[in-house]
């Protein structure tokens, strides 16, 4: 009896699945910008081995694109000083809440704000 894995139908199943994959927005603008200085999405899409589809799609949305990519540089936080408004608050509400998951207590949202202007109080309005 010839056997599936004899013959190579799963490595050719395997082969014919394919992993949606990411790509960084970088490589989308870097995508759009040879789009506009060759004037081909075909070609584009082969030099980058992008689908060509894909290639249109991006720059039909170029403008979102080069928006999202300006809006993230400025979104990050560059300082850990920056990270936090109420740093004390945070540290006291993650030890409540490592204490409570510890006794398997189940915690919602609603339970997280109380506390933690339960701890904001005495920490930042007494002062």
């Amino acid at each position: 009896m010839i056997n599936e894995e004899d013959i190579g139908v799963t490595d050719a199943l395997e082969d014919d699945i394919k992993r949606r994959q990411r790509y960084s927005l970088e490589f989308k603008n870097d995508v759009i910008k040879h789009v506009q200085e060759h004037k081909n999405q075909s070609e584009t899409g082969r030099f980058f081995n992008v689908d060509r589809r894909l290639v249109c799609e991006w720059f039909k949305k170029k403008e979102k694109i080069e928006k999202t990519s300006f809006k993230r540089r400025r979104s990050r936080v560059t300082s850990e000083t920056a990270l936090s408004r109420f740093p004390e608050m945070e540290k006291e509400l993650l030890i409540w809440f490592t204490n409570e998951r510890d006794k398997n207590r189940s915690i919602n949202g609603i339970d997280i704000k109380l506390t933690a202007l339960k701890i904001h109080e005495p920490l930042y309005l007494a002062k």
